[in-house]
């Protein structure tokens, strides 16, 4: 079976890459037991124009971004970078259909765009979350329209779609209940590189001047992420334990392209509950950082309103490392089951600042080295039965 996989759109967005990374490692995983040839399609202005447009200056590129810091990605049955063959095409669509033909695709998988109702190629749409619908007051109307539009073309089109979550399909169902695709909801694959596990060659401490003890949010700043739920828990989390040095660190991007005021809002909220000197903003940092800051941290916290995969990005990020988090209790989150999992109540800072306490408090052992990456591998294997199922359905006639 040769399989094309479609890396564009996916590299835009830290959520993205993270999706792919899970797609592609766990197809590597399977590709010699099930005697899989996978090739990653990829189109030559994903990168600067300036660069160096060699294919081995590309492939490095492109999995050092995938991997999240280094070279390769480790993987139980194989390093990635060495199961997958990197093609190169102009991005349009004749280029693409060139490409396809060029590498005697079977099957295509994933696509995050649509490509169209006279496809010739079995392939397996994408879709995210159906957030316009649950809270449209953070939607335009003519983005509204657009979403309608691209959503019921999204689950018509293709012959199969992959979903983040149970939450995404059962919504796709209910919103579009005579779609014609069939919609596969991807098991929680939080996916641990073995390059996270390495010590940082600088001291993260020094170098973002990190708080001695804190909790950290590793969301952009959009409205639905609910940052401020989480700051009004701090304020109590400080009266209900007199512990007035821990503090709140938050990383990623500060800009929301439908509210542009937002941060500067929030900023002045935090002002407001005299929390200026206890929130530490660090906007967008390299991965691997991120991760080191995530390491130290008491718990990760995740306030959202709406995600599309159980527990978000960072969610997923501190189930890989062993790290207890406290998220929101909205269906698509009570779909992960770790042990170091803490629901609160959805919007509510009291019952937040609860669950803060309760983690402070908490002595657990952390797990090893060798629980972690065993306990990926087993994600891992789930995962690629899941796309095999995926592609068998795709190919049977």
């Amino acid at each position: 079976m040769r399989v094309a996989l479609l890396v564009d759109g996916f590299l835009a967005w830290g959520g993205g890459v993270d999706f792919f990374r899970g797609i592609l490692t766990a197809l590597a995983a399977k590709a010699v037991t099930e005697k899989l040839t996978l090739f990653l399609l990829v189109p030559q202005n994903t990168l600067a124009q300036t660069m160096d447009a060699t294919p081995n200056r590309y492939r490095k590129i492109i999995f050092d971004k995938l991997a999240g810091k280094q070279a390769c990605l480790h993987t139980p049955l194989a390093n990635v970078a060495d199961c997958v063959d990197l093609v190169l095409y102009p991005n349009d669509y004749p280029s693409l259909v060139a490409c396809l033909h060029q590498v005697k695709a079977d099957v295509v998988i994933p696509s995050f765009f649509l490509l169209g109702p006279d496809f010739r190629w079995p392939w397996a749409g994408y879709i995210y979350d159906f957030q316009y619908k649950y809270y449209p007051e953070f939607f335009s109307p003519s983005l509204l329209r657009h979403r309608e539009e691209e959503f019921a073309l999204r689950v018509n089109q293709p012959k199969a779609v992959l979903a983040h979550s149970c939450a995404t399909r059962q919504d796709a169902d209910r919103f579009f209940p005579h779609h014609a695709a069939r919609i596969f909801a991807l098991p929680p694959t939080p996916i641990l590189p073995e390059p996270w596990l390495a010590e940082p060659t600088e001291n993260i401490t020094e170098k973002y001047h990190l708080p001695a003890r804190y909790f950290v949010i590793s969301n952009q700043f959009w409205v639905h992420k609910a940052h401020l739920t989480a700051f009004d828990a701090l304020s109590r989390f400080h009266r209900l334990t007199s512990q007035t040095d821990v503090q709140i660190v938050c990383t990623g991007k500060t800009d929301d392209d439908r509210f542009p005021d937002y941060f500067a809002q929030l900023q002045q909220q935090v002002r407001e509950i005299s929390l200026q000197d206890k929130i530490l903003f660090l906007g967008h940092i390299p991965k691997f950082d991120q991760i080191q800051i995530l390491k130290g941290a008491i718990a990760v916290l995740q306030p959202t309103l709406f995600e599309g995969m159980p527990g978000g990005g960072s969610g997923c990020d501190a189930v890989a490392l062993g790290q207890c988090a406290i998220v929101s209790d909205i269906p698509v989150n009570r779909e992960m089951e770790e042990d170091n999992i803490y629901f609160f109540k959805v919007k509510s800072a009291e019952d937040m600042a609860e669950k803060m306490v309760q983690v402070f408090l908490l002595s657990r052992p952390q797990k090893t080295k060798e629980e972690l990456i065993r306990h990926t591998h087993i994600r891992i294997e789930r995962l690629g039965d899941t796309l095999l199922e995926v592609i068998r359905f795709l190919t049977k006639e």
